[in-house]
């Protein structure tokens, strides 16, 4: 998040807590969250931690931290998440081969933690993976074998190399 939602963010849990705020604590703040949350997954962070209903029990009233909203816009996050069985239902119909579905999960799953509604999830995934090929390794130059038998076979007659007698 920028220093801007940042702010916007503080100014949310200002409204709850009427802490003051300053430049300093919107850049440390902005250093603090993790790349993934985004405004509307904070701001509902901030909104589930202070309607917490554990806070009315307790003397002590609660000051929301960075910490708190990366770990709740995680939980929101996972929450957004679809199982095997479903991933399946959503792509079938748009008959992906291999490397297209792989892709086409992967992409959703990426989609649907971003927030982004089911179908649009869906939309955006299999626009993103059509076409797509999963690129084959190089193959590595390998060494010709060599073979290695015990003692040296020069010129000498098989018999006197085994040691057999004529």
């Amino acid at each position: 998040m920028n220093p801007t939602q940042t702010g916007m963010l503080l100014q949310k849990a200002s409204d709850f807590d009427g802490r003051n705020l300053t430049q300093t604590m919107v850049d440390s703040w902005c250093e603090a969250l993790r790349d993934y949350v985004t405004v509307e997954d904070a701001k509902q962070a901030v909104v589930e931690f202070y309607g917490d209903p554990k806070w009315a029990e307790s003397n002590r009233r609660p000051w929301i931290m960075p910490a708190d909203i990366n770990a709740r816009v995680k939980r929101i996050r996972e929450t957004r998440s679809v199982d095997e069985s479903q991933m399946q239902q959503l792509l079938e119909p748009f008959n992906l081969n291999a490397d297209e579905s792989w892709l086409a999960r992967r992409k959703l799953l990426a989609n649907l933690r971003e927030g982004l509604s089911e179908e649009k999830a869906v939309q955006k995934a299999v626009k993103q993976s059509r076409g797509y090929q999963i690129e084959q390794a190089p193959s590595k130059p390998r060494k010709p074998k060599q073979y290695h038998f015990a003692g040296r076979l020069t010129n000498l007659p098989l018999n006197n190399v085994i040691g057999a007698k004529q």
